[in-house]
Formats: structure tokens, C-alpha cells, sequence
């Protein structure tokens, strides 16, 4: 989880099997497109509208979504048994 890295301004979600964000890099401007197989990105996809930018940054363990007005902020929790 804390090797993730994404910062994109959401254009598009699609899920099929993998989870990805395909949208524009805020500090270049150009295409770009996140990629994850684990299920906590997904598990947040209907907080996720057209616009908003999806921030998980290399060595943290959550990650944001920034709305216009709002920050969502998820921390990802390692459950043992």
C-alpha cells in the first residue's frame, strides 16, 4: 500500500477486475492513468465524481479525495486475525 502512487484530476473510472483512474496529471497537464488491484481504492470509487482529483502520494498509507469544497481522507487499516 505505501509503494501506491497516483495524482490525477478524475476523467474517467472504469472497473473491470482492476480498478483505474484515467484522468490529467495536475502539474504536467497530460494523460495519465492509475492503475490498483487491491480493493481499497475501489471500495471508495462512489465518492468519486468527474473533476475531482484522487492524491495517493509514495510512503503514506491513505489517500484524498479533493472535491471543490471537500477532502476526503481514507487511511488504510491492516487487519490480522
Amino acid at each position: 500500500v505505501a509503494e501506491e502512487e497516483c495524482n490525477v484530476r478524475i476523467k474517467k473510472i472504469e472497473y473491470t477486475g482492476d480498478f483505474r483512474i484515467i484522468g490529467e496529471d495536475p502539474n504536467t497537464f497530460k494523460t495519465c492513468e492509475c492503475t490498483s488491484n487491491m480493493r481499497w481504492w475501489r471500495d471508495y470509487r462512489t465518492e468519486m465524481e468527474e473533476g475531482d482529483y484522487f492524491i495517493k502520494n509514495k510512503g503514506e498509507t491513505f489517500l484524498q479525495i479533493v472535491k471543490r469544497d471537500t477532502v476526503i481522507t481514507h487511511s488504510y487499516n491492516c487487519f490480522e486475525e
